[in-house]
């Protein structure tokens, strides 16, 4: 028999390749078993948090939809329709301080020089991203019938100003002792009102509904503390 000869080339592609599959099962990561969890539950719950707090943002600092419940602002507006309120024009209250005229974000940055005899005393604000309400505004706003009662929302319209004196007389507005020429649509009644000052900070307000309508002439002038928002459109009713 003859003996065969040893190749020693093929024994060490042999053992090369055998290590190369030994390397191969080492790294191979043993299959993990598939962790029973509700991942699919907690990316839903996350995503409806995230929801829930932009929805939030924007109704406290953005805009809010308001459906009108009554016929006192007729004909602008009528019971039903839908309306959206804009809180930024007269700038966003700052939830962590209340409602309050100098507590407002997004609105008035006060010059730290004002009044002193350095440069810029002049100008009250350095930076001014808000309005203050004018007349003629259609506002949403705050008011309570009772001190123990929660606050309800009401949609009015702006007639008189800060430091204004208010007479209706025969259905009659007047600003300061002269006419005031109101231009919007409205329903007007021959009521009458005695003269009445308006606090710096408060408005007078009066639903363009004039013979149905609860407002300043029966609760008195509106603090601006409790205005939501101006009205900015109508989205609903559809026949409208």
């Amino acid at each position: 028999m003859s003996e065969k000869r040893f190749d020693a080339k093929k024994f060490l592609q042999h053992k090369f390749k055998a290590t190369e599959a030994l390397q191969g099962v080492l790294k191979t990561k043993p299959k993990q078993k598939k962790a029973i969890s509700s991942r699919p539950s907690y990316k839903i719950l996350i995503i409806l948090v995230i929801a829930i707090l932009i929805a939030s943002f924007i109704r406290i600092f953005l805009v809010q939809i308001y459906t009108i419940s009554s016929d006192s602002m007729e004909p602008t507006l009528s019971a039903g329709d839908r309306v959206v309120i804009n809180k930024l024009t007269y700038g966003a209250a700052n939830p962590f301080w209340g409602l309050s005229d100098m507590k407002k974000i997004f609105s008035v940055f006060n010059n730290p020089f004002y009044g002193r005899l350095r440069s810029l005393s002049s100008e009250r604000y350095l930076v001014r991203l808000s309005r203050d309400p004018r007349r003629s505004d259609i506002i949403a706003l705050r008011h309570r019938a009772n001190p123990d009662e929660d606050p309800i929302t009401l949609v009015k319209r702006i007639i008189g100003l800060p430091g204004e004196t208010v007479k209706i007389k025969k259905g009659k507005v007047y600003i300061n002792g002269r006419s005031l020429k109101e231009k919007h649509p409205m329903h007007a009644d021959v009521s009458d009102h005695d003269p009445i000052r308006i606090p710096y900070g408060s408005y007078f307000v009066l639903g363009d509904n004039r013979a149905s309508s609860n407002d300043s002439r029966s609760w008195g002038p509106l603090s601006g503390n409790d205005i939501i928002g101006i009205y900015s459109k109508r989205i609903w009713h559809i026949k409208r």
